[in-house]
């Protein structure tokens, strides 16, 4: 396998330090609810890691154990699993999100984009019609799906085993400063970008092509990095050129516009008597400023 840690790392954690279960133990509960490990040696490394105990381990609170119970405390929040032992709001919705297959599913792949907790939150709302807390949703996340436990290439291994699909691959790689756009596109919760044309994509794949020669231009020179900077040089004029042309084309649409705004025939406003013709009683004449001298005279 590709990837050393469970997503759920906090969660085996969990069921490690009820220090009833074994490793058997464990493994039933995480294949009964589709969590992935990758074997049972990472399992019984992260059942050693929670050695020592507090001692004397107090997780209900007494008058007289209370400081061992805060000691128990403070030691389940160093390992991460404080919430577990004394579950909230937000953890009764994490197990929610766990047990629903299809609103879990979506959780996953939007924790691994650089949406925030919010957004994913909204996301996820909007699409089901529910109502998830961004508490509820990073509690999932820190529990269930913690992104911060694996690096890219170990979630890319992950998914290829888990979720072969290029969508949930594609999140995982989409740059912050297009996630808002990318994301919900790639998981279906929308239809594509409407700003998204040729010429963006264009300017886009120069710009990282750019990125990716200042990234070669460190390194020593040889063939094959002469090769790849010949190859990315390409890239880049093709893209300058396919911008070039969808500029040219817009160009072009708003000078057929202009075009046509100016040489639009500008006709004369026909006058009442043409409208009106038979009908036309001349009732308003001798409202105008001559007709009025004309009747200061006759008086």
């Amino acid at each position: 396998m590709g990837f050393t840690k469970s997503p759920a790392e906090y969660f085996i954690r969990f069921l490690f330090s009820r220090r009833e279960s074994d490793v058997d133990t464990v493994e039933a509960v995480l294949d009964d609810h589709e969590i992935v490990y990758p074997t049972s040696r990472y399992l019984e490394r992260v059942r050693s890691s929670l050695d020592p105990y507090p001692d004397p381990f107090v997780t209900i609170p007494s008058k007289k154990a209370k400081e061992a119970h805060l000691t128990t405390r403070q030691w389940l929040k160093r390992k991460g699993i404080h919430d577990l032992w004394y579950p909230n709001e937000a953890v009764q919705e994490a197990y929610r999100i766990l047990g629903e297959p299809r609103v879990r599913a979506m959780a996953e792949d939007l924790l691994l984009s650089p949406l925030r907790v919010e957004e994913v939150a909204t996301q996820i709302n909007g699409h089901y019609k529910i109502h998830l807390t961004p508490e509820g949703v990073s509690t999932f996340g820190h529990y269930f799906w913690n992104k911060m436990l694996l690096t890219d290439n170990e979630w890319m291994d992950l998914l290829q085993e888990r979720r072969p699909n290029a969508a949930s691959q594609a999140i995982v790689r989409a740059a912050p400063d297009v996630a808002n756009m990318v994301v919900p596109w790639v998981t279906g919760l929308s239809g594509p970008p409407p700003n998204i044309t040729s010429g963006s994509v264009a300017r886009r794949v120069r710009d990282v092509a750019f990125m990716k020669l200042l990234e070669i231009e460190r390194k020593p020179a040889g063939e094959e990095n002469s090769r790849t900077m010949s190859q990315y040089m390409k890239v880049i004029c093709s893209a300058e050129n396919e911008m070039r042309q969808s500029d040219v084309a817009l160009k072009d649409v708003l000078a057929a516009f202009e075009k046509f705004r100016l040489n639009k025939d500008v006709q004369q406003v026909p006058s009442i008597e043409k409208v009106a013709k038979l009908n036309y009683s001349q009732s308003g004449a001798g409202t105008g400023a001559g007709n009025n001298s004309r009747l200061l005279e006759d008086t």
